[in-house]
């Protein structure tokens, strides 16, 4: 199969997932979109891919409804995640991210709490 990635955004939490062959193929499986055992043409797992998209759900905060399109490298760095924060639903820093990997909470609403 064809190596196109496709790049899922939550218009409810902003989160950003980006999609392989594999991927694809399992969301549209597990929305029952797609049954075939063997690997089907790349051009119809697109075509799926891109009309199922509203029934997919983000794993971030679980809400339906995601926006696609094909996912451009220029506008992608592989180390940086996009994380919304757990309390206040805003993107995390990608510089907060950078020194605090496993954090679940922007600074403002770490401060809020009194953790460091």
């Amino acid at each position: 199969m064809e190596q196109t990635e496709m790049e899922l955004r939550c218009p409810h939490c902003s989160h950003v997932e980006r999609c392989g062959s594999s991927q694809m193929l399992a969301r549209l499986q597990a929305v029952g979109a797609l049954r075939r055992t063997h690997e089907p043409e790349s051009g119809l797992v697109l075509e799926l891919f891109a009309a199922m998209v509203h029934r997919f759900s983000c794993e971030q905060c679980g809400e339906k409804g995601l926006t696609c399109h094909e996912a451009n490298d220029e506008e992608w760095d592989d180390w940086q995640v996009i994380r919304n924060c757990e309390s206040c639903r805003q993107p995390i820093s990608p510089e907060r991210l950078a020194v605090f990997p496993q954090t679940k909470l922007c600074l403002a609403c770490q401060g809020k709490r009194g953790c460091r």
